[in-house]
């Protein structure tokens, strides 16, 4: 593609240089923001970052073979240097234009708050595929489209790699697209260049503190989804208000663009009849054109409200009543959500992702609903991140779990001790327990502290009875750990089946005796 071309895109002008003409027919191969990645013939933007600056790489670039560089400021380099007011709006912008504007060529659905986003779009995908439509999904734990799946290193790509991978789905005949749309690729302009067709609001609660500074800056990026990027005449927004600033936001889109999900009044996707327990959920869904009687595998209130998103959703897109009770009932399991680890030992353990105090809170209340035994729950919190969350997952966990087992998360640059700390000043009222007094007779209302994730994974399962539930959060589908600067194999789900082996070896050993 001529230069040119995306110079009209991203509306840019041009550092000192006489060769106008010739800079315009300079022809672009790629479209890059890290410097590394630069091959001869491409566009390389200079992105300003948390801790370095897209600026200080721009020679890097030049010498790897870049064509021309994006700038905010005037540089003096052998290449043509387009200078912008704002380098991430000329990367979405341009990747957009470069790709095509693929997203239009899409049905392209965004799902965006706090918790509830992968399960919400993945039973979503559930719902449109079994109604034969060819979906794409672009996640946190993966993007995946046509039977080829990819690791995701963020939940929303980068703009030029969003724009590549929607390029690729279209081509590959994808014609509806789910993505996850977090904070970070809001606030930094990552759907910038994308047509969305339909967004989701799930809830808002404490998290990305680190990133966005205070609550109300981390609420107005959730917002901007909707009030920025969600425009297209005829776009529709699924609000779940049974959330505090869900019911707030549906009164700014106002009634033509908004779908009400919720038990409240004035939702128009809700239930009826409602039960809980450990098989699942039951009632009846009322969509905007029917009812109908469903069962959901899935487990907890938490679970019911990204059902009602989905199914509203689904049915915008045009999805059958029955297709989607069919998916709701058929959907059992999103990989690190709630995962049943099995065992033949009458343990509930499970494996779940929840790393903000709402989630963590959800999830024990579940558990608490559904379980008749005690509740062990083995958690940390990450390194690096918002601080101000750590006391209340602490408190969170000594008032609805029988045992908390506080231990590391991916403490990343920060010791791991002063993380456990700032989470045992949220703990009051409650006993600590040397680990090694841990044991299945162990005082309810207490906690102990084992910096080791696989042995507090040890220590937490073999502390329970048959009946109780352990619940192993915060890190779910991850399958590392990053300590210092190193990112280590670690999966609590592989961990805790070991540990299950081994104490059905320890029975069996008895029983042989």
């Amino acid at each position: 593609m001529k230069l040119s071309t995306l110079m009209a895109a991203v509306n840019a002008g041009q550092g000192a240089d006489d060769r106008q003409q010739e800079i315009q027919e300079v022809e672009i191969t790629g479209i890059q923001y890290r410097s590394d990645r630069v091959s001869p013939g491409d566009l390389f933007v200079a992105l300003p970052g948390q801790s370095r600056d897209g600026h200080d790489f721009v020679e890097d670039a030049a010498a790897r073979g870049a064509a021309a560089v994006v700038t905010r400021k005037s540089m003096n380099l052998n290449i043509p240097v387009l200078v912008v007011r704002d380098a991430r709006d000329a990367l979405a912008k341009a990747a957009a234009r470069f790709y095509d504007h693929p997203s239009e060529k899409l049905t392209l659905i965004g799902i965006t708050g706090t918790n509830g986003k992968t399960t919400t779009a993945m039973l979503l995908e559930h719902m449109l595929r079994r109604s034969g439509l060819p979906t794409g999904m672009i996640g946190t734990i993966n993007y995946h489209y046509e039977g080829k799946s990819f690791k995701s290193r963020l939940t929303t790509p980068e703009a030029s790699d969003l724009q590549h991978i929607l390029a690729n789905m279209a081509a590959a005949g994808v014609s509806h697209v789910i993505m996850e749309a977090s904070s970070h690729g809001v606030a930094l302009q990552r759907v910038a260049g994308c047509r969305f067709s339909l967004g989701i609001f799930t809830n808002l609660s404490q998290d990305h503190l680190d990133f966005h500074g205070n609550m109300e800056a981390y609420w107005e990026a959730k917002k901007a989804f909707f009030t920025r990027y969600l425009r297209e005449p005829g776009s529709v927004a699924v609000i779940n208000t049974d959330d505090k600033k869900g019911r707030e936001l549906a009164d700014i889109l106002g009634q033509k663009r908004c779908i009400r999900t919720g038990l409240g009044n004035g939702s128009r996707v809700y239930p009826s009849g409602l039960s809980f327990d450990q098989h699942g959920i039951y009632g009846r869904l009322h969509l905007q054109s029917a009812s109908f009687p469903f069962h959901s595998p899935l487990a907890g209130q938490f679970n019911l409200e990204n059902i009602l998103c989905a199914a509203a959703a689904a049915e915008v897109m045009g999805i059958a009543p029955r297709a989607i009770c069919e998916a709701i009932e058929t959907f059992s399991m999103v990989p690190g959500r709630l995962e049943r680890i099995p065992n033949t030992l009458d343990r509930h353990v499970f494996v779940d992702f929840s790393h903000t105090p709402a989630a963590l809170k959800n999830v024990l209340l579940t558990l608490r609903e559904i379980i008749p035994g005690r509740i062990i729950c083995v958690f940390g919190c990450g390194g690096d991140r918002d601080r101000g969350k750590r006391p209340q997952m602490g408190e969170i966990v000594a008032r609805y779990a029988d045992l908390a087992v506080v231990t590391s998360d991916n403490p990343r640059t920060e010791e791991p001790g002063d993380i456990i700390v700032d989470i045992v000043k949220g703990i009051h009222d409650a006993r600590q327990l040397p680990p090694l007094q841990v044991g299945p007779e162990f005082e309810q209302g207490s906690f102990t502290v084992e910096p080791d994730r696989k042995k507090a994974i040890r220590l937490g399962i073999r502390a329970s009875h048959p009946g109780d539930a352990v619940l192993i959060a915060g890190k779910g589908h991850e399958t590392y750990q990053i300590i210092g600067h190193q990112t280590l194999a670690f999966d609590d789900r592989l961990e805790a089946q070991q540990v299950l082996a081994w104490e059905m070896d320890d029975v069996a050993d008895t029983l042989d005796h």
